[in-house]
């Protein structure tokens, strides 16, 4: 019977390691994906591409903290204000396909 406990007690340190180490294995995975995605050459935004999608767009910019932010707008038929974000290593034009 003594074996049975001690199989028992491994099966279940196995599982808790796993427990314990897979969320920190997502973690890493995750951080080292993104990490790489912030040395990525920009990709340009191709504006033409943009006004055949959304003909009422407009392209904006502003600067803050010394970079210059760019966007596009585009006005709604109401008062309702929709903001879209792209993810790191994104443009505006990863989010033309959201409907």
């Amino acid at each position: 019977m003594r074996a049975g406990k001690i199989k028992a007690w491994k099966v279940a340190a196995l599982l808790v390691a796993l427990l314990l180490i897979a969320p920190f294995y997502i973690a890493a995975r995750t951080f080292q994906l993104e990490y790489a995605s912030f040395s990525a050459a920009p990709r340009r935004v191709v504006s033409q591409t943009l006004r055949e999608r959304l003909p009422t767009q407009q392209e904006v910019a502003w600067q803050s903290a010394g970079y210059s932010i760019r966007g596009s707008f585009t006005p709604g038929t109401n008062r309702a204000a929709v903001v879209l974000l792209h993810g790191s290593g994104g443009n505006r034009m990863d989010l033309l396909t959201e409907d």
